[in-house]
């Protein structure tokens, strides 16, 4: 079309123009589009005054998404992906193994929150360990406590194998504590006071 020659800018235009920011030019333009300074986004032609979104792409909320592949309209206009998820043929999907629980990708088999199925957490201080809880190196679960086996006085050596009250449990035996306060005094009173002359 027409453009301001000498600062001129021109009074009319040719037949099927218009003026637009000095230039005479059609409204069938990316950047005036049905009107001066409407401008097609990405993806979108202008076809007789009209933003059209090309072939395979949506208009969603004047942008053209490719539904099948953009993250935030996945699938259709304003389906939005969660953050480490990819849109996958129209589907959120989940990195690798991940599966999605709630609102996370989660690996079930070492997700101490989600371990072996979402919603399924570790006590603490289990790991997930190829989909199940597992105690520390060490220890054992008793009862559904972590235990160390080798001084636990109520699971010594094993589980549900207590000592007695004045046993302490050593190495996963249990054995007498010679400094417990209940530890019984002898009834021979020379073994207990001594044998000093009168």
């Amino acid at each position: 079309g027409y453009a301001a020659v000498g600062g001129i800018i021109p009074s009319t235009c040719p037949a099927g123009e218009v003026l637009c920011s000095g230039f005479c030019t059609t409204l069938d333009t990316e950047s005036n589009c049905g009107t001066c300074g409407v401008t097609c986004s990405h993806g979108a032609s202008c076809e007789g005054g009209i933003c059209v979104c090309q072939a395979g792409l949506e208009n969603c909320s004047g942008q053209c998404a490719n539904v099948a592949s953009d993250p935030t309209n996945c699938g259709a206009c304003g389906n939005a992906c969660i953050s480490n998820q990819s849109c996958i043929q129209g589907a959120c999907t989940c990195p690798g193994a991940a599966t999605l629980c709630g609102n996370s990708c989660a690996v079930l088999d070492s997700d101490p929150l989600h371990c072996g199925a979402c919603n399924s957490p570790c006590a603490t201080p289990e790991t997930c360990v190829a989909g199940a809880c597992v105690c520390p190196s060490g220890q054992e679960k008793c009862d559904g406590v972590c235990v160390n086996t080798t001084s636990s006085n109520d699971n010594c050596g094993g589980c549900d194998t207590p000592c007695q009250t004045r046993q302490t449990c050593v190495d996963g035996a249990c054995s007498d504590n010679p400094c417990s306060p209940y530890q019984e005094i002898s009834s021979n009173p020379v073994n207990d006071i001594g044998t000093g002359a009168a």
